[in-house]
């Protein structure tokens, strides 16, 4: 009789356990865009330095042109009458829910009043931290040559944890492991890198979004190689989802272009680690 009491306690342990952990990582992926949606209220309600600088990491980057510690850059610096405003059209998140990224349109006037003069896609990626709020570590993004394609956006209040994670496998990875990764890349084995929804962001484009578009696209370019050197980025605790950061030279007919980037990594179930966003713009 002991033995079975002790085995339905473990059954109920082992349920309340993971009906809790659900629990969790459903409030951390609604907060995860909850933040994206007032990161962006804030800057329209004071200025995007203030904003920034009130959700940025101590260790975040931004790009001006190349990466920057943002919040050094962002303390020195004064704030604007421009207006930049953005929402998430597209996120996804750690298994853990400890760190995740959102995407989506962003648009730029030079006042309140005046007419949107710049339009792209950014990438964002986010840290939880202790208190569970969200800081972000990176903010990168690309410029359309026209008016950005008004994605529909996310609405937290119906999202859950499995609305934008993947069936991913915990590793012993490290963010070297993605350094490696990232050298690994060119046009030739590219496909072995995407997931079915995988995100490429290139200057004067919309996203290029799954797997068979992005070949498409990378078929169409005259790139045949592309150089990718990281210089930094972050792993999640569970090994399972992170980001690079860096320098890339593509190889073109006559001539080497050189770009920053982005890439944010999961892995899938097999354990194998795939892009879920690579953004790159020309440097400047």
């Amino acid at each position: 009789m002991r033995k079975i009491s002790l085995f339905f306690f473990c059954v109920l342990f082992y349920i309340s356990v993971n009906h809790a952990q659900d629990l969790s990582t459903d409030k951390y992926a609604r907060t995860l865009i909850e933040t994206e949606f007032t990161f962006a209220q804030k800057a329209a309600d004071t200025n995007t330095r203030t904003a920034f600088l009130e959700f940025i990491d101590d260790e975040g980057i931004i790009f001006r042109p190349g990466p920057v510690n943002g919040k050094e850059f962002l303390q020195k610096s004064k704030p604007n009458t421009a207006l930049l405003t953005w929402y998430p059209s597209f996120s996804r998140i750690s298994s853990a829910g400890d760190m995740g990224f959102n995407m989506g349109p962003w648009e730029w006037r030079k006042t309140k009043s005046d007419t949107v003069a710049y339009t792209g896609y950014f990438c964002t990626v986010w840290k939880r931290q202790k208190d569970d709020s969200w800081k972000f570590l990176i903010d990168f993004g690309n410029q359309t040559n026209k008016t950005a394609t008004k994605a529909e956006p996310l609405k937290p209040q119906n999202i859950t944890y499995k609305d934008i994670s993947l069936n991913s496998e915990k590793t012993s990875a490290t963010v070297m492991t993605l350094f490696s990764l990232d050298k690994q890349i060119n046009p030739d084995n590219q496909q072995n890198y995407l997931y079915e929804d995988s995100r490429f962001i290139r200057d004067n484009f919309e996203p290029v979004t799954g797997s068979s578009n992005i070949l498409n696209y990378i078929s169409t370019q005259q790139a045949n190689r592309i150089d990718f050197e990281p210089v930094g980025g972050q792993i999640s605790k569970d090994g399972d989802f992170g980001f690079t950061y860096g320098k890339g030279e593509a190889n073109v007919p006559d001539k080497t272009v050189k770009y920053n980037y982005v890439h944010v990594w999961k892995t899938d179930k097999t354990g194998a680690w795939k892009i879920l966003a690579d953004i790159m713009s020309e440097a400047e």
